[in-house]
């Protein structure tokens, strides 16, 4: 009897976890998700502080495991809501914190990032461009949708792409 209550909790326990961060629907993940940003914005931290570790880990959670949990059941707008939340978490680590960064250790840090991110969009304009011929040329609500979700998709692979870019510029400094 002690055994399966024990059993019945360490269950409910693991299930609350994701509950917790994923949220029970998508409105829960998405103020969830969107509060955990927010609460970035406020740690103010360096690029360099060793907290980036766990907040990473915290994003890769909502971005890998709870936003395939409800990306179909999205609408539009939600979407844009939570890409919007993503572009302001890479912002607050990779712009504000190394603003931040250059005040302390000069610009040349910025200038070697800046010449990474454009080497990461080089041709971004013509995947845009393409995107949006093919959502020209699309009329009905189905071929709408379909190139909605595409460019959602290319939207959560530029991110992962971004974040590469810049995981290898700092593989390269630490050289």
């Amino acid at each position: 009897m002690k055994q399966t209550i024990l059993a019945l909790l360490a269950v409910i326990s693991l299930g609350s976890c994701q509950i917790t961060t994923c949220g029970v629907n998508k409105e829960q993940f998405l103020d969830n998700y969107e509060r955990f940003v927010a609460s970035v914005n406020d740690r103010d931290l360096s690029y360099r502080s060793e907290d980036w570790k766990a907040l990473d880990e915290k994003y890769k959670k909502f971005t890998k495991e709870c936003y395939p949990e409800y990306r179909d059941q999205m609408t539009q707008d939600e979407k844009e809501r939570y890409y919007g939340a993503s572009i302001k978490y890479y912002a607050y680590k990779y712009g504000k914190s190394f603003k931040k960064l250059s005040e302390n250790e000069g610009e040349a840090l910025v200038n070697a990032l800046e010449n990474e991110l454009d080497d990461a969009f080089d041709g971004f304009g013509d995947k845009i461009d393409a995107f949006a011929k093919k959502l020209e040329e699309s009329i009905d609500k189905d071929k709408i949708q379909d190139a909605a979700d595409r460019f959602s998709q290319f939207m959560e692979d530029l991110a992962d792409d971004i974040e590469k870019a810049v995981d290898d510029h700092d593989k390269k400094r630490n050289r």
